[in-house]
C-alpha cells in the first residue's frame, strides 16, 4: 500500500497511506486533509495508471514538485521520491515493490561491482562502479520505468545514446555503454575523479572571479562542442559538473534531460538553473544553455544563486520577469567586464544573450589572458632590492684576491 510520510510542514510526522488514488488539499473530507496555507482545497492528486503512480495538479496555484522538478501537466512518482504540495513536503513510499525492483537491478548490477553511490540529481539511481568486463571504473546511471515506462522509450533512448556517444571533448563526460533490462534503462559514462562544482561551491562559499571564470570557460568549451553537434544539454546545472584535482571542468549527461521530457513531458532539471524561455517550454536553442551557465557563473563569484525561494514557482517567475541584483553592486571590486559576461548571459531575452559559446569563449579568454599575465610577473618572495649583489660589497676585491691566492697556493703543493 502507497503512503505519504510528512517530513516538512505543520502535518510533520504523519503518514498517509491510500489505495489507488489520494487527493491532497486543505479541503474537508479530502483523503489527505493537510493544515497548509498555501494549498487549495483539492490541491493535487496522486494516482496509479498501468502498474505506476503519477501526481497532478488540480485546483492548486503553487508548486507542486517531485525531487525538485516542477509538476507542469503529470509526472511519475517513483518510492522514495520527494514531494512538494504547497509548502509540505512528503516522501512517496510504495511498499510492496521493492522486490520486482532488486530483481531487476540485481540483473544489471550482475556486470559491475558497486563501488559507492553517489548524488548527480534527481533522475534514477547513480553509482561509482567497477565494470568488471573490463575492469575499470564507470559512472553507472539506472533509470526505472516508473520514470520512462514508455512503448517506445528503449528506442528514443537509443537515439540519444547515439547522440550523446558522438560527443568526444575533454570537458564532457565520455559517454560509453547502455542497455535495457525489464524495461529498466542504463547507462555508464567515464568515471572523472573529482568534486561535483555544487560541493565546491558549497565548500568554499564562493569561487573567486578568476577561478570562477576558468571554470566557466572549460563548461563553455563543452557546450560550444555539443552545439555544432546540435545537441542542447538542457539541465546545466553545478551538481552534474565535476571539478578535478587540476581544475579541469567536465559536463555529464548531454541529451538525457530531452529524452525525459519528450516522455514525461516535463524537465527533470532544477528550476533554479532554467532559462526563462525553459520555464515556459518554449523552443530552446544555445542561448538556453547559455543562460543556465550564467546561472551557474553568477553562483560561483557571489556564492548564491540570482533568484531562491521555497516557492518553486516563485523563482519560475523570477526567471521571466526579475533581473537579478546586478554582479558589480554585489562585490564594487569586480571588474566592469566579468560583470557584463554574467549579466548578459542572464538577459530574459534571448536575442540580448550572447548568440553562441564562441563569443563567450573569445571574451572570457581576453580577459583571462591579462589576469594570468599579471600573476606571472608579481615579484617573487625574494624581490630584486632584497637580492644579495656580492660585486657591490667593498670587501668584493679582497675576497676574490684572497681565494686566486689559495688556489695558486695549492696548486704549487701538488705539483
Amino acid at each position: 500500500m502507497p503512503k505519504l510520510i510528512v517530513e516538512r510542514g505543520t502535518n510533520k510526522g504523519q503518514i498517509f497511506a491510500f489505495d489507488q488514488e489520494a487527493i491532497i488539499g486543505q479541503g474537508p473530507g479530502v483523503p489527505i486533509q493537510i493544515d497548509d496555507k498555501q494549498m487549495a482545497p483539492r490541491h493535487a492528486r496522486i494516482y496509479q495508471k498501468k502498474g505506476r503512480f503519477f501526481i497532478e495538479m488540480l485546483e492548486g496555484q503553487t508548486g507542486v514538485s517531485v525531487n525538485g522538478t516542477i509538476v507542469t501537466t503529470r509526472l511519475p512518482v517513483l518510492s522514495g521520491n520527494k514531494v512538494r504540495i504547497g509548502l509540505t513536503w512528503f516522501q512517496f513510499i510504495e511498499e510492496g515493490s521493492g522486490a520486482n525492483s532488486a530483481v531487476n537491478i540485481l540483473a544489471i548490477l550482475q556486470y559491475y561491482e558497486i563501488i559507492e553511490g553517489i548524488d548527480r540529481g534527481g533522475l534514477g539511481n547513480v553509482c561509482k562502479v567497477k565494470e568488471l568486463s573490463l575492469d575499470r571504473t564507470v559512472v553507472l546511471r539506472i533509470i526505472p520505468p516508473n520514470i520512462v515506462h514508455d512503448s517506445e522509450a528503449e528506442q528514443k533512448f537509443q537515439e540519444v545514446a547515439q547522440r550523446m556517444a558522438s560527443l568526444c571533448h575533454e570537458n564532457i563526460s565520455m559517454f560509453l555503454d547502455f542497455g535495457f533490462v525489464n524495461k529498466y534503462i542504463y547507462y555508464t559514462m567515464a568515471w572523472v575523479e573529482g568534486v561535483t562544482l555544487d560541493e565546491k561551491i558549497h565548500t568554499l562559499g564562493k569561487i573567486g572571479h578568476q577561478q570562477a571564470l576558468k571554470i566557466a570557460l572549460q563548461i563553455a568549451r563543452g557546450l560550444s562542442h555539443a552545439h555544432t553537434r546540435r545537441i542542447l544539454h538542457r539541465d546545466l546545472n553545478p551538481k552534474g559538473i565535476i571539478v578535478t584535482n587540476n581544475e579541469n571542468a567536465v559536463i555529464s549527461d548531454f541529451g538525457v534531460a530531452k529524452f525525459i521530457m519528450e516522455i514525461t513531458g516535463s524537465y527533470p532539471g532544477l528550476i533554479e538553473y532554467y532559462s526563462p524561455e525553459q520555464c515556459e517550454n518554449g523552443e530552446l536553442d544555445p542561448r538556453s544553455d547559455i543562460y543556465s551557465l550564467g546561472v551557474v557563473l553568477y553562483q560561483m563569484v557571489i556564492g548564491s544563486l540570482p533568484f531562491e525561494s521555497e516557492d518553486l514557482d516563485e523563482i519560475k517567475k523570477h526567471h521571466l520577469s526579475t533581473v537579478p541584483k546586478n554582479v558589480s553592486e554585489l562585490i564594487p571590486s569586480i571588474s566592469k567586464e566579468v560583470s557584463d559576461i554574467i549579466m548578459k548571459c542572464l538577459a530574459k531575452d534571448p536575442e540580448e544573450r550572447f548568440p553562441n559559446c564562441e563569443i563567450l569563449i573569445e571574451l572570457i579568454e581576453k580577459i583571462l589572458d591579462p589576469m594570468d599575465e599579471e600573476k606571472e610577473s608579481r615579484p617573487s618572495a625574494v624581490s630584486s632590492s632584497q637580492t644579495t649583489d656580492f660585486s657591490q660589497n667593498p670587501l668584493f676585491p679582497w675576497i676574490l684576491t684572497s681565494i686566486f691566492s689559495l688556489l695558486f697556493g695549492i696548486a704549487l703543493f701538488l705539483f
